[in-house]
């Protein structure tokens, strides 16, 4: 169990479903025992107050019944929490924990944890999902039983308004038709990881997801699933992916950062020794990236200047990596004497 403060807003949870499966005349006369494949879907919440009873009331309207639904909130600041607790308190149907200022992946872990499902998905709190996301994604999984995820495309959505634009093109698609997607994952063309349906065991296998990425975890969660076994691809768009003013924000610096320590800890996952040159190639270019960054900034912190330092194994035969580095020093030194 996480060490973060947590608190949770329902009642037993087994009990909840069944006032929910009452509520449904059509399956008025269906127990828990006789529904098949669970589903835990975790929404981490975080600042999405106009969004996220959206997102939330779409899991719960799912076709599908056998779902358990739990809402983690990262200690949102814009009124998130008393409205989830309201909303909480009225559709007592789900979880509602919040996990203080952890972050992403420790909800997503936390959320990993608590599962109960056979199958694993992740919702955004600004997304949404078409009434029969999940009922299409568990037949897929039950039609192909060798598969350990499967992933589909999504619509875009403007703000409010739903496009007629797929998250994918046939780029994206054409890894899962191939022998091997390794390569392709590791070269970043894969799923919208955030459509995928995840076998649960398969999940907790690959070891949940990687607390030391904030912006690559969905290329590197996906590459682990696969060592796992085969994921499927499912042609239909299942999900529905909101563009807004809010999401997420990053920064270049941070990218391009992450993305060496992602292609780094690629490195030491077991599996994918056969594939380590095509890893080397590409950490290469991310170093390449990150240097010329970091050479064109006026100020380069310590912190960042050893960790590129550090990274000269990989990369020290190249002039242009050498001449960076120099420069990068002599940035972190003006920095620091320019905060004496």
């Amino acid at each position: 169990m996480s060490t973060a403060k947590l608190h949770s807003h329902s009642s037993d949870k087994t009990s909840l479903r069944g006032q929910l499966l009452a509520s449904r005349s059509q399956h008025k006369e269906m127990s828990m025992n006789q529904l098949p494949n669970k589903v835990t879907v975790i929404i981490p919440s975080y600042n999405h107050r106009d969004y996220v009873v959206q997102a939330i009331e779409s899991v719960l309207h799912q076709d599908w019944l056998n779902i358990e639904l739990i809402v983690i909130d990262n200690n949102s600041s814009d009124g998130s929490i008393d409205l989830i607790r309201q909303h909480n308190a009225k559709n007592p149907h789900y979880q509602f924990l919040v996990n203080e200022q952890q972050g992403l992946i420790s909800s997503l872990n936390l959320g990993l944890e608590l599962a109960s499902g056979d199958y694993f998905c992740e919702l955004a709190s600004d997304d949404w999902l078409p009434v029969n996301s999940i009922q299409e994604r568990v037949a897929y999984l039950a039609a192909h039983p060798n598969q350990t995820a499967v992933f589909t495309n999504a619509y875009t959505v403007d703000q409010h308004t739903v496009t007629d634009r797929l998250i994918l093109r046939d780029k994206h698609k054409a890894p899962f038709y191939k022998p091997d997607i390794l390569p392709d994952l590791i070269n970043c063309n894969g799923p919208f990881f955030a459509t995928g349906l995840i076998k649960t065991s398969a999940l907790r296998k690959a070891g949940g997801f990687n607390s030391d990425l904030r912006y690559y975890e969905d290329l590197d969660t996906p590459i682990r699933i696969a060592l796992q076994g085969p994921m499927g691809f499912l042609d239909q768009p299942l999900f529905y992916r909101r563009s807004h003013g809010s999401n997420t924000s990053t920064s270049t610096h941070h990218i391009r950062k992450e993305k060496v320590i992602f292609y780094q800890s690629l490195l030491g996952i077991t599996g994918l020794q056969p594939y380590n040159n095509l890893i080397k190639q590409r950490l290469k270019k991310s170093i390449s990236a990150y240097g010329k960054h970091l050479s064109q900034q006026t100020t380069v912190h310590k912190s960042d200047a050893d960790h590129f330092f550090s990274l000269n194994k990989y990369a020290s035969a190249n002039p242009k990596h050498l001449l960076r580095s120099a420069l990068i020093y002599w940035r972190s030194k003006q920095t620091l004497n320019r905060q004496m």
